[in-house]
Parts: structure tokens; sequence; C-alpha cells
């Protein structure tokens, strides 16, 4: 796991408190930002996993 994915699973967990925060207190504007938050972390949270994938070394198939 890197930083990227990790940094995106805490940014998709704010953005899901904000909606929630958002919906409890009628802030329309809040819930909004947290839905773009939660959204954008589950994007980081998704190119960190490519980038996981490159760093682990390739199996050499020798003939």
């Amino acid at each position: 796991m890197n930083l990227d994915r990790v940094q995106g699973r805490l940014r998709r967990w704010v953005g899901v408190f904000e909606q929630g925060w958002g919906r409890l207190i009628g802030d329309e504007t809040l819930r909004m930002r947290g839905e773009r938050d939660s959204w954008m972390g589950r994007m980081q949270q998704d190119y960190g996993e490519p980038r996981d994938l490159r760093a682990r070394p390739m199996p050499h198939n020798r003939r």
C-alpha cells in the first residue's frame, strides 16, 4: 500500500463524514463538497493500485 492509496482512503472517509454532517445540519454546500471529496478519494485510491503493481518486481521467465 502506498501513500496515494492511504491518502485516498482518508479523503474518501472525510468526504463521507462531510456528506453526513451536511445532511444533518441541512447544508447542501457541505454535503456536495463531501460528495466531491469522497469521489476524489476513490479516484486517488484507485490510482494508487496500478502504482503498487508497478512497484512489484516482474517474474523472469528463463528458458
